[in-house]
């Protein structure tokens, strides 16, 4: 499993203005990544996929008219798209992660949430995922926003069209940890 890499994370329970966090691994490289439940889709920072290795070994689609801004209005820099394999608990899935230019390594959006049925449970700060027939409890990291981080957060709305005439805007929030 992967390793808790942020001493300012811990899984004391979760209080408002807290962003969460669980450890895994993407094509068998540890990290740790942001739950957003406010994305339809998932993200990884174009710094963390080089260092990784991750765009090495993965081709790099650009297939959605995607246009991502920050909440101020300034367009957010994005590359393409990689499908990786993603371990949840004891269980490997596809997912497809959007290369952007973010702060954080990973952002966990919808469509991951929902391909492995999770409920969050903050009673236990777990993240239950449901793959087939095996059901995994994530421990989660509640990373607390005070002062001197809060400053250093956004939102970022992703626009993509759903069609010819609608345009769909879908808001998550970056922090600087």
């Amino acid at each position: 499993p992967a390793q808790q890499n942020s001493t300012n994370r811990n899984t004391a329970p979760h209080h408002p203005g807290s962003t969460l966090h669980f450890n895994t691994n993407f094509d068998g490289i540890p990290t740790t990544a942001m739950i957003d439940t406010g994305s339809t889709h998932s993200l990884i920072s174009m710094t963390y996929a080089k260092s990784s290795g991750l765009l090495n070994t993965r081709k790099m689609t650009k297939t959605r008219n995607l246009k991502p801004k920050a909440a101020n209005g300034s367009q957010i820099k994005w590359y393409g798209n990689i499908t990786v394999n993603m371990e949840i608990g004891n269980s490997f899935i596809p997912v497809e992660l959007i290369v952007a230019d973010i702060r954080e390594n990973v952002i966990v959006g919808n469509n991951i949430l929902m391909a492995i049925n999770s409920m969050i449970d903050l009673s236990s700060m777990t993240l239950r995922c449901e793959i087939g027939t095996l059901v995994n409890r994530i421990p989660l990291i509640s990373t607390t926003l005070n002062k001197n981080t809060t400053s250093n957060c956004h939102v970022v709305h992703l626009r993509y069209q759903l069609k010819k005439s609608k345009t769909k805007s879908t808001p998550h929030t970056v922090c600087n940890q």
